[in-house]
Order: C-alpha cells, then sequence, then structure tokens
C-alpha cells in the first residue's frame, strides 16, 4: 500500500527537483514570493541528509510561515522511493516492497517529458502588436529556461522546449535541430563566464522575469506573410541583453502562421 507522508511540527513535505509545471496554465499553479533559507538541516535518525540532486543543491523554502523540503532526497533517506507519475500529476512514495515500482523518477531524466512547448499556430489573420502582448507569459517560460540552462549547464528543459514548439512550413526545412544547436551554442558562450558573474546574471535576469520587467529593445514587426516577436531582458548592474525572438511565418497549406524558428541571445 502507498503511504502518504507528512512531516510533522510545521514541517510540510514537498517537491522541487527537476520536473516541470510548463507553461502554468492550470489554475490550480500560482506565483508565490517565498525565500530560500540554505540555514535548514535535515537528519534522519540522526544522521544529516544531502539535499542535492545531481549535481544540484536543493535547499529549503520558507513560505507563509511553514518551510517546504525537497521530497526526493528525504524520502530516499527514510528507505523510500518516489515516482512521478504526469498523467495525474502525482508524487508516489513507496515504502517497503511498493518501493520496486517502475514509475518515473522525477529527476533531470524525464524533466523534458514533463516541459510544454509553445502554443505554435495561429489564424492568418493574426496582427503581430496582438500577439506581442498575449505571447510575453510563453517568453517569460522560455526565458526562464534559457536562464536555467546557462546556470546549471544543463539543456534538457530548453531543448525540449524548442523541439515541441517549431513547427514545420511547407517550402521550408524544420528550424529546430539548428534552433536547438544555435541556442545550445550562445549558452556555452555565457558559461564561460565566471560563475559569480552567471549566478549574478541568473538572480538579475530572473528577477526582472518574475517582475515582467521588459527591456526597451523588446519589439514586434509584421511584414509579407512573417511575424517577429523579440522580448529583451536585462538585469540591473550587468550589460548582457538576455532576449528570445520568435519568427512565425504563414503556412501555404493551412493558411496558418506556424512558429517557424525560436532564436535565444
Amino acid at each position: 500500500m502507498n503511504k502518504k507522508w507528512m512531516l510533522t511540527a510545521g514541517l510540510t513535505l514537498t517537491l522541487v527537483t527537476g520536473f516541470s509545471l510548463g507553461a502554468y496554465a492550470d489554475g490550480l499553479v500560482k506565483k508565490i514570493s517565498a525565500y530560500q533559507n540554505g540555514n535548514i538541516k535535515i537528519k534522519v535518525d540522526g544522521k544529516s541528509v544531502n539535499l542535492v540532486d545531481g549535481g544540484d543543491r536543493l535547499i529549503p523554502i520558507v513560505y507563509d510561515g511553514h518551510t517546504y523540503v525537497p521530497a526526493k532526497p528525504v524520502a530516499e533517506a527514510l528507505g523510500a522511493k518516489i515516482k512521478w507519475n504526469g498523467s495525474t500529476s502525482t508524487i508516489d512514495i513507496l515504502t517497503g516492497a511498493n518501493g520496486t515500482d517502475t514509475g518515473a523518477t522525477p529527476n533531470k531524466d524525464n524533466a523534458a517529458t514533463a516541459v510544454k512547448g509553445a502554443t505554435n499556430t495561429y489564424p492568418s489573420t493574426t496582427k503581430s502588436a496582438d500577439l506581442f502582448e498575449s505571447f510575453k507569459p510563453t517568453a517569460k517560460d522560455a526565458l526562464k529556461l534559457y536562464m536555467d540552462a546557462i546556470k546549471s549547464g544543463d539543456k534538457t528543459k530548453l531543448n525540449a522546449f524548442i523541439e515541441k514548439s517549431d513547427l514545420s512550413v511547407d517550402g521550408y526545412e524544420n528550424e529546430a535541430a539548428n534552433d536547438v544547436k544555435k541556442a545550445g551554442k550562445n549558452v556555452d558562450g555565457i558559461r564561460l563566464s565566471d560563475q559569480e558573474v552567471i549566478d549574478g546574471l541568473y538572480t538579475g535576469i530572473m528577477d526582472q522575469l518574475n517582475n515582467d520587467r521588459w527591456y526597451k529593445y523588446s519589439q514586434h514587426s509584421q511584414t509579407n506573410g512573417r511575424m517577429y516577436l523579440e522580448y529583451v531582458v536585462k538585469a540591473d548592474d550587468y550589460s548582457k541583453l538576455i532576449s528570445a525572438t520568435f519568427t512565425f511565418v504563414v503556412d501555404s497549406k493551412s493558411n496558418k502562421y506556424h512558429l517557424k524558428s525560436i532564436y535565444f541571445y
């Protein structure tokens, strides 16, 4: 029998490992303001739990008077297995013989399956000015994936987003593989900087994105069956601009705009 686990004394067990909630379309998902507390330590039977997943440090979060800790390392320290069921959005913690379950473990190995691509078809009558505004949440999610790749070096989710978003357009080759290659090259280029610079840039850009502060160079244009949506972000105290450009082209067969390519810089 699967057991539902709860840590007492005000400590709530939650998952902060590597699966994505996609574009946050579900009304049950909302943005919050919380604090990371790296001073919090967890012990199981007197033995400290190493709060890491792969090479990433997982830091407990304090929100609304409760402390949330990463489920995966804690469950494993208790001798349990933890599985993610994407079809039902359920985290299963299995103990004893039930720990042999073969479901997907919520880590980077299956992170890409949880990433949602952008909405990539629109009527041919769509105006770039209208789409530019309504597309901002998607651009924000895309740029967050780009920044996560810059910070960690893991491009799995970024690549999945590109591959699920780019569409073929009649008369053109599919650009997904090329877009993945270009994004990866730009990620690697930025990661040549010192880690302190990368961390500062990441924090600054994410703050801008979370507060919907777009840089003045963000723009859109439309001509001859093409739409270009460019979203630019700049962190305070950093000269580096981070951007994502989405190119839509009218497909002659469907007579709809198709998202042909995404360029991250």
